[in-house]
């Protein structure tokens, strides 16, 4: 996620940067169906609120994270001006 993150956000490319916010959302979205079922079956009936509550919390966590790594990426490659060094 994060390698397409930087792609679409460096590339001077709107091919490049298209293609790499396409696989981003994909990724992105694609998975968390199938996460919540997951959960929902490996748990008692009784706690399911809990459990999906508690699952995206924790991704909300990471995906703030995630925005201060690329955010920290993204100034490494900045030059002096601001621009992003290609």
């Amino acid at each position: 996620m994060i390698a397409t993150g930087v792609c679409f956000s460096i590339t001077n490319s709107y091919y490049v940067s298209a293609v790499a916010i396409f696989f981003n959302i994909l990724l992105g979205d694609g998975w968390s169906p199938v996460a919540i079922y997951i959960i929902k079956a490996a748990v008692p009936t009784r706690i399911h609120g809990t459990t999906v509550s508690i699952f995206y919390f924790c991704v909300t966590v990471c995906g703030t994270i995630a925005t201060l790594v690329v955010g920290t990426l993204l100034q490494s490659f900045e030059n002096d001006e601001g621009k992003v060094d290609s």
